[in-house]
């Protein structure tokens, strides 16, 4: 990530804003599939080497709003020696050729083939009650404390969460083809001419009667078997 462009200067030569955009939904599935496995009263560390705000608080305001109260963002603790700074509130969306997208509504004036670069978690939530508290993230500047770029999010997962699917076994299940049910037996009986039914029982006797015997041990290759 851009991050590390202290680290690797020659990283300035090709960036670009849009590379957040490329891995938004990357990262969104990362973190969805990290609290997915979390266990209750457990702690999720969401962090990248980036900068962008499309890797880092878009991904962690779509992550709460999409687990319905079931996680809460943390406060960073302060660190003796790491000084950071909050994670941002509010940022821009932009395109290569269309340049700033206000809102998500704004892709209209992309060709369609473009817009799906886009998902609408990508822009900040609306300043309400109910936007979440992006501020508690933290962002680690070179420039501070000599170090390389990073933005970290401490979520704690507080109920259950994704909703447990139905059971399977709720759905009622057709009879394994290994087993035959009744019906299916007394229907092959009745398709049976008269006169087999009437021998079977012979039939059935004399088998029994003429059932080779069980080889004794060391008699099977004389008997055939192998």
């Amino acid at each position: 990530g851009d991050g590390a462009i202290r680290k690797f200067p020659e990283k300035w030569r090709e960036w670009a804003p849009h590379h957040g955009r490329m891995l938004h939904s990357r990262q969104l599935q990362i973190a969805l599939r990290g609290v997915a496995l979390l266990r209750v009263g457990g702690i999720m560390s969401y962090s990248t080497c980036s900068f962008n705000p499309l890797e880092d608080e878009a991904v962690v305001a779509s992550l709460l709003s999409r687990a319905s109260g079931a996680l809460e963002l943390l406060e960073f603790p302060k660190v003796p020696g790491l000084e950071v700074r909050p994670g941002l509130l509010k940022w821009e969306v932009h395109d290569e050729s269309a340049g700033k997208l206000g809102t998500y509504a704004d892709i209209s004036r992309l060709p369609k083939q473009e817009r799906r670069r886009y998902r609408s978690s990508m822009w900040p939530p609306p300043a309400d009650a109910q936007r979440p508290p992006l501020g508690r993230c933290a962002r680690l500047f070179p420039h501070l404390r000599n170090t390389g770029g990073f933005f970290i999010a401490l979520i704690r997962k507080t109920a259950p969460w994704p909703p447990l699917r139905p059971s399977l076994r709720a759905f009622p299940t057709s009879p394994s083809p290994a087993a035959p049910s009744k019906a299916r037996s007394e229907n092959v009986l009745r398709r049976c001419p008269p006169e087999l039914l009437s021998e079977l029982p012979t039939q059935l006797a004399t088998l029994a009667t003429e059932a080779p015997e069980t080889p004794e041990a060391g008699a099977s290759a004389k008997a055939g078997y192998s």
